[in-house]
């Protein structure tokens, strides 16, 4: 069973959730714009407690920290887009068919 709490910030108001791991330890998660947010999240982590699918939030961290991203399953090599094709310096931009 979790705990939503109200707590104010220079931006307004926000919510809190503090709930226990399945290994019994007490954590929380902050920042939740609405209470119906902060009630979904703890639905599923109760959820997902119950199914044995619980992922302790710092033990994902440390795995994405310590994989290999380009072996990872869905990681992307590189973050970048891939180049243009380049150009000759004497190549025309435009192709419309006259003799220019």
């Amino acid at each position: 069973m979790a705990s939503i709490k109200r707590y104010a910030t220079a931006k307004g108001e926000r919510w809190r959730v503090q709930y226990r791991t399945p290994e019994n330890r007490v954590t929380q998660r902050r920042g939740f714009k609405s209470k119906k947010a902060a009630e979904d999240f703890a639905a599923g982590v109760h959820m997902s407690k119950l199914r044995g699918e619980y992922v302790d939030p710092s033990d994902a961290r440390r795995r994405s920290a310590t994989s290999d991203r380009a072996g990872s399953p869905g990681g992307h090599t590189s973050s970048r887009r891939p180049a243009a094709p380049r150009r000759s310096p004497g190549a025309s931009t435009s192709n419309r068919g006259g003799a220019q």
